[in-house]
């Protein structure tokens, strides 16, 4: 029996979906509010960013696009519904946040594209997220210190997350890499992900984020199991179920 391959959808396809799903939610939006130039400003804003959005997508090349096809369209959609919750004003902190987060995905792609070369710079990582922790801890000095950047206070740990999510990512072959101690097996990858969580973590108490706290042990924990359940099927799909439903 000779196998039907599934056809992708194109990427135009998909950034027409958008433009038309955008294009409604605007079509409410003045019919609610009226044709202003606020509205007229919204709208403009929102569907010129899904026409640089395509054209950013278009140059990365990369063969799979759905995920940032998604983000382009809940940047949009977030977006007009902030922008119209309890009146209608222009959400451009929203935006701004939002085309940020759009921007690093490309970046992050562009890191990682060669799987092997970021595995190498592995070593790299720690030293800057080290790095990092040593200049968020005597630069701002003050235990409660948040940056204000005038418009928004930011978190001081929210700049290694980023950092952080590189050293997280992990190859089977660096799981097999185990060392031993007085008879324990381990992998020392584990161990310096585990010691990198700690520092956040330890470092979003010192400065009151506890909020954010929880959220980021439960990330974090869940993305420690997972290589443990990639690498061997050790874990099944019930205790799997039943550890999600607890957390």
């Amino acid at each position: 029996m000779t196998q039907t391959k599934i056809k992708p959808v194109s990427h135009p396809f998909l950034l027409l979906l958008v433009l038309i799903a955008h294009s409604a939610m605007m079509l409410l939006v003045a019919l609610s509010f009226g044709v202003t130039p606020e509205v007229v400003k919204l709208a403009c804003i929102v569907l010129t960013a899904d026409f640089i959005g395509s054209i950013i997508l278009q140059f990365v090349q990369r063969e799979a696009c759905t995920v940032d096809t998604v983000l382009l369209l809940v940047l949009g959609m977030s977006t007009i519904y902030q922008s119209c919750f309890g009146g209608l004003e222009f959400a451009t902190k929203h935006f701004a946040f939002g085309v940020g987060a759009f921007l690093m995905c490309q970046a992050s792609y562009v890191v990682t594209r060669n799987p092997y070369r970021a595995e190498r710079l592995k070593p790299l990582w720690y030293a800057l997220f080290f790095v990092l922790i040593a200049a968020i801890r005597f630069l701002t000095g003050s235990r409660g210190l948040w940056i204000d950047l005038g418009f928004i206070t930011i978190q001081p740990s929210e700049f290694v997350k980023p950092v952080f999510v590189l050293i997280c990512a992990s190859s089977i072959r660096t799981q097999l890499k185990k060392s031993s101690l007085l008879g324990i097996h381990f992998v020392p990858d584990n161990l310096m992900v585990i010691f990198c969580t700690g520092v956040i973590a330890v470092l979003q108490w010192w400065c009151r984020d506890l909020g954010s706290l929880p959220t980021f042990l439960a990330v974090a924990g869940f993305a420690f199991l997972l290589r443990f359940c990639y690498l061997r099927e050790k874990i099944s799909v019930r205790l799997m179920v039943f550890l999600i439903l607890c957390a």
